[in-house]
């Protein structure tokens, strides 16, 4: 039988030999028997096959979010290196009552408010408040100049005598009525005792203070809700391989429940819960009280005054023989014989004490009220 050809091969390597020739069968044996048949030759080689076309290679890239080993390298999803480098993460599920997943954007507040970042899948974020400010923090009040203080008469004493060695208070001369003396012989001097008929007033500055902290939160913060089903593995346990956040919302990821929480749920204590308010539900009472000036009635002294005197009684003007009028004006003792020398003479305010150094202590200025909130939000989130 002819020798088989050798079959080509399906991949790049050559083909099988071919079969050697069935050997022809013996002749009838004589009786001496005849040799048996000879064996055929071997049949030729095939010749070796063409190499097979390849075909599109499988991927060699771990795909994270399918639960499927795509590499091979028995490490599935978060399990991969290559999604641990993506920021694919094990994360505990969400506790029962709480919400979620979120991913969170943290921004300053501002005035105007700063508008919000589009979350990754297109939707708008739910915005919420957080970092509550604390008192007004108001301006300090001031005090302009004193105006309208005003001295009384100043203090006087007089006797009957030239050189006012017992000389009394007259507090009957000062009324700024004209008054006449007896004696021949009369001496006066200035007390130094004036008092303030008015101790002035000073206009506050600001009327009404401002504060800056006016925005009754520090701080913006930006949800994105993300639902947690994932068909993605290689988390031990009840742990879910969640996809990483981006742009904007790349950070924290949290759970959220609607109650005023103490403390976070187990898994989700890294840090303290956070309390987040929305617009409508703050209310922002502060201001500042008034600034108000009040005179410092120990910084005020009227000093100086005067009083005239007339050689006649009745403060009346001098016509003939008569000395023309002089004034008490010092503490030093003012010898006035000359002028009661006819048993005649008078006296009467000249002049007020002028008001130095007066000032006004500034008052009021101090915060009040405070930011209220109705209710909120608990956030508890694990840094990434």
């Amino acid at each position: 039988m002819d020798a088989a050809a050798g079959s080509g091969g399906i991949d790049a390597s050559g083909g099988s030999a071919g079969a050697g020739a069935v050997g022809g069968a013996s002749g009838s044996p004589p009786d001496d028997g005849g040799p048996g048949g000879i064996g055929g030759e071997a049949g030729a080689g095939g010749a070796a096959g063409q190499g097979a076309t390849g075909g599109t290679g499988g991927t060699t890239f771990e795909k994270c979010d399918d639960g499927v080993d795509n590499d091979g390298d028995g490490n599935p999803d978060c399990a991969d290196d290559e999604c641990q480098a993506l920021r694919y993460q094990c994360t505990p599920p969400v506790p029962e009552e709480w919400v979620g997943y979120f991913r969170v954007h943290v921004s300053a507040n501002g005035d105007p408010v700063p508008a919000a970042v589009a979350c990754p899948a297109g939707s708008m974020p739910e915005r919420y408040f957080s970092g509550k400010a604390g008192p007004a923090a108001c301006g300090a009040c001031t005090c302009g100049d004193l105006q309208g203080a005003q001295c009384a008469a100043p203090g006087i004493a007089c006797e009957e005598s030239s050189n006012c060695a017992n000389a009394q208070p007259r507090a009957d001369l000062t009324d700024f009525g004209c008054h006449n003396l007896s004696g021949s012989s009369v001496s006066c001097l200035l007390t130094g005792n004036n008092p303030v008929a008015d101790f002035g007033t000073c206009d506050p500055s600001p009327v009404e203070p401002d504060f800056p902290n006016k925005l009754p939160f520090t701080d913006l913060v930006d949800t994105c809700y993300f639902d947690s089903a994932s068909t993605a593995t290689g988390c031990g346990g009840e742990n879910i391989c969640v996809p990483p956040g981006s742009g904007e919302y790349s950070g924290s990821l949290c759970v959220m429940q609607a109650d005023d929480q103490a403390v976070c749920p187990p898994q989700w204590d890294a840090k303290a819960p956070i309390r987040l308010y929305k617009e409508e539900d703050v209310s922002d009472g502060r201001g500042c009280e008034p600034c108000t000036c009040t005179s410092d009635q120990t910084s005020l002294q009227c000093v100086g005054g005067s009083y005239k005197v007339w050689d006649m009684d009745n403060c009346n003007d001098c016509v003939a023989f008569c000395k023309d009028e002089t004034t008490v004006s010092s503490t030093s003792c003012k010898d006035l014989s000359d002028w009661a020398d006819s048993n005649s003479i008078s006296i009467k305010v000249n002049s007020r004490p002028q008001p130095q150094n007066g000032k006004c202590n500034a008052g009021g200025g101090k915060a009040t009220g405070y930011v209220e909130t109705a209710k909120g939000v608990t956030f508890c989130c694990l840094s990434i």
